[in-house]
């Protein structure tokens, strides 16, 4: 019975190593830009619609999957891709999104589009980062 016990817990052990291989890179690369889909679109369907640029330009950003830390995160595109100026004196997406004071020092009233995005999705997020990790984890392990 010991050296059935000691060879299955070598056996998990190999598994468990795998384990950190899946837990790491594309796997977690995958399932964080799956849950981050749920954000930018709700970020897109809640941003302003004057001309659209903002809501064309929310995009997915992530980190190599060789990173120890793989990430993801939603964000508005840069200046250029949003057609503003290089000098223009604000960024646009960041007066929706927090206000601001015009020149003559009337207020910019805030009208948030990618905070209630993640807000209203982080839970389905999850969900989603449990579901695919869950499955990455029992084919590490099986």
């Amino acid at each position: 019975m010991g050296n059935n016990l000691a060879s299955e817990l070598k056996r998990l052990d190999k598994k468990l190593a795998k384990l950190g291989k899946a837990a790491r890179g594309a796997a977690v690369l995958n399932t964080l830009v799956r849950a981050g889909r749920l954000v930018q679109r709700a970020a897109k369907a809640n941003a302003a619609r004057d001309t659209g640029a903002m809501a064309s330009n929310i995009h997915i950003v992530k980190t190599r999957a060789n990173v120890q830390r793989p990430s993801v995160w939603v964000q508005t595109g840069t200046r250029e891709q949003m057609g503003i100026s290089a000098d223009a004196e604000w960024y646009y997406p960041a007066i929706i999104e927090y206000g601001g004071v015009r020149k003559d020092g009337r207020a910019i009233p805030a009208k948030p589009f990618l905070r209630p995005a993640y807000d209203s999705n982080r839970g389905a997020a999850l969900e989603i980062i449990k579901r695919n990790m869950g499955r990455e984890i029992r084919k590490a392990v099986s």
